[in-house]
């Protein structure tokens, strides 16, 4: 299902919105390229990069369905790392200098634009303390905390094997991870729907 621009974007930007469509792995810039857009991931998930001297990848940043990506870029000309869908995505390119232009023209929409990259910076955060633990009980776990609703619940968007790349786990560790869980009564649920005890 795809997501939908939130509605605080107001429409003379709604009207400027380009549809992009990558393959999993496919490029959508490198680094230092000129700015030019800011993107908004209707469905799929991306990654930035930077790359290490030896050429390891170090991804900075995931954001997936119904996230924004690319915001550091409004505050400078290049980007200062590349970017890749992990799996086939639709995205829509906003133009850079029409959203700073929205932003002098329309004080809500700034203001509610600040407020959605408050929170996104703080999923950003719980996702690198979340792969920093050992154990895959604990991934599971933190992220069930972290991104439950107010009942308490997680109804994950993608599948278990999604998640697992979410968590940094292969599959089969997080299906065993999960059982265990069970098993001790520290979660519950089924499938993609999940709460911690």
């Amino acid at each position: 299902m795809n997501a939908d621009l939130p509605d605080y974007v107001p429409e003379s930007l709604r009207a400027l919105a380009r549809t992009v469509s990558l393959k999993r792995k496919q490029s959508l810039f490198r680094f230092d390229d000129a700015v030019q857009s800011l993107f908004f991931v209707r469905q799929g998930e991306m990654e930035a990069v930077r790359y290490s001297a030896d050429g390891e990848a170090m991804v900075m940043v995931r954001a997936s369905g119904g996230e924004f990506f690319g915001e550091p870029a409004l505050a400078v000309d290049r980007y200062t790392c590349a970017a890749h869908a992990r799996v086939s995505s639709e995205l829509l390119a906003l133009p850079k200098a029409a959203v700073l232009a929205a932003f002098q023209a329309d004080p809500g929409f700034a203001t509610a634009f600040l407020l959605a990259q408050v929170r996104n910076a703080r999923r950003q955060c719980s996702r690198y303390e979340r792969v920093r633990l050992r154990r895959a009980e604990d991934r599971i776990v933190h992220y069930l905390i972290c991104e439950a609703g107010p009942d308490g619940r997680v109804v994950l968007a993608g599948s278990l094997a999604d998640w697992a790349g979410e968590l940094g786990l292969q599959p089969e560790s997080l299906y065993r991870a999960l059982a265990r869980l069970r098993e001790e009564g520290r979660i519950e649920g089924e499938g993609t729907n999940l709460h911690v005890r």
